[in-house]
């Protein structure tokens, strides 16, 4: 198991976020939340160079942003 570390930075309306490897601070994903509290986006991408967009439901706070990061994150995390 690899030890991470998560950072976010929140905004008005936008939660960005990386997630590196503890040991050598390599990204192992990157990505943001856009349009908190309208039309709600999650676009990421993996150190692979694979990525995601996923549509949150309309209205979304930061609370349902941080939420959906946490689960794409717990979806990908098979060695981390």
């Amino acid at each position: 198991m690899t030890d991470t570390l998560l950072v976010l930075n929140a905004g008005s309306s936008s939660l960005k976020f990386q997630v590196f490897q503890a040991s050598n601070v390599s990204v192992l994903m990157q990505g943001a939340v856009t349009r908190i509290g309208a039309a709600a986006q999650l676009k990421a991408v993996l150190a692979d160079g694979n990525s995601s967009t996923h549509h949150l439901a309309a209205g979304a706070d930061h609370d349902a942003a941080l939420a959906a990061v946490m689960d794409l994150i717990g979806h990908h995390n098979k060695s981390w």
